[in-house]
């Protein structure tokens, strides 16, 4: 983990983290930043004291019922759940990006002056979490509709079969340690984010803590409040906001209305 004073500092870390990351031709590397650097790398659903396998299952049904407008183009359930993550549903996802950018976005929207803790931004290797938790099986990115190959279950079915008692683990979720997944951007927001996943498997624990910190997998930089100034600089520079990440009439009224300070 790196302490960045300066922007400079942040996109010298970047450069030692991505080498040390070992990523090979043609990899990503994967950004998620936070406001706050005691956060942990955990799906939001795994957050609350509730949780359960049939609070999963129930939210996931009652989405889909519901969300009238995403039912008008064809989806399937692995973009439901992509549209759940995205419009605040809690699920087993955690959004990341191929866009420092973005990422950097995100730690600095939430972020509040003479906070206690500082920023953080994360750089992930996917293909080496995929390698390590397959046993060296499959380092690429997962398609979705091959993480319920195995019956050709849909991501549904995979929730019911560990519900069933005992759990048929083998046919539900079959991995345990989260794996990095390439999701057809449907939605708008995956689109202008550049957005990827992990998906949280049988293991409930944040991502750090199943990685071993030997791993070239995983690497922090915390970002003090002397750099902010010069981070926000940047978002302007390259036209990076509220309306590029989240392109809605919404988020392009809030934009404007900071521009103009109103």
């Amino acid at each position: 983990m790196s302490k960045a004073k300066s922007f400079t500092d942040i996109v010298n870390s970047i450069k030692q983290y991505k080498e040390e990351l070992g990523l090979r031709e043609f990899e990503e590397c994967l950004y998620r930043g936070h406001s706050d650097s005691r956060y942990k790398l955990l799906g939001g659903i795994y957050r609350s004291n509730d949780y359960s396998l049939k609070n999963e299952e129930s939210l996931f049904y009652e989405f889909r019922s519901k969300a009238a407008d995403i039912q008008q183009n064809a989806v399937s359930e692995w973009d439901i759940l992509f549209y759940m993550q995205h419009y605040g549903c809690k699920t087993r996802l955690l959004d990341w990006s191929d866009n420092f950018g973005t990422a950097l976005f995100f730690a600095l929207s939430g972020y509040k002056p003479k906070q206690d803790n500082p920023l953080a931004i994360y750089l992930l290797n996917p293909f080496a979490l995929n390698e390590l938790c397959t046993n060296g099986k499959h380092r690429d990115f997962y398609d979705p509709d091959n993480l319920n190959h195995k019956d050709n279950y849909s991501y549904a079915r995979m929730l019911m079969e560990d519900l069933k008692i005992p759990p048929a683990s083998k046919k539900g979720i079959w991995w345990e340690k989260p794996l990095a997944i390439y999701p057809i951007r449907k939605s708008e927001r995956l689109r202008s984010q550049n957005g990827y996943f992990t998906i949280q498997g049988s293991d409930q624990r944040p991502l750090k803590e199943q990685i071993d910190t030997g791993e070239n997998i995983l690497r922090k930089i915390e970002i003090s409040e002397e750099a902010i100034p010069e981070a926000l600089k940047y978002l302007e520079l390259f036209g990076i906001n509220e309306f590029t990440v989240y392109t809605d009439m919404q988020n392009l009224s809030n934009y404007l209305n900071k521009k103009y300070n109103l």
